[in-house]
């Protein structure tokens, strides 16, 4: 059976944005769950639809999760945060981890395996 995860971004009628992770099985969630916010830059939250700290923070949380690690260069969760964060509506988006993983192909396609490698070591 095919397996999704989906990064929802809702904004509820405080203001205040929240960023889930769908876990779906043959279309259906079966579980959804709160974001872990990986703190670097914004103590207050992530954020999106702008650059900025919060975004960062979404940015560094988004690719930590995907790619089931801990430690994420600056560069490129920088990258991914100007490149695809700061342009999420800020009214609320939905970001598949199909289409996170291929950002970060058309960005490793670039690049040699050291660089690669880089990505994912402490600055």
């Amino acid at each position: 059976m095919s397996r999704s995860t989906t990064y929802v971004g809702e904004r509820g009628d405080d203001g205040i944005g929240r960023v889930f992770v769908e876990l779906a099985e043959a279309g259906r969630v079966i579980r959804r769950y709160e974001l872990p916010h990986v703190v670097r830059h914004s103590p207050t939250g992530m954020e999106w639809g702008f650059g900025g700290s919060g975004p960062a923070d979404l940015a560094l949380s988004i690719m930590a999760h995907a790619n089931d690690v801990s430690v994420v260069s600056a560069p490129l969760y920088q990258s991914f945060k100007q490149e695809v964060v700061s342009r999420l509506d800020q009214s609320g988006f939905r970001l598949t981890s199909s289409q996170v993983q291929e950002w970060l192909g058309r960005r490793w396609s670039k690049m040699d395996e050291e660089s690669i490698r880089a990505d994912f070591q402490a600055a």
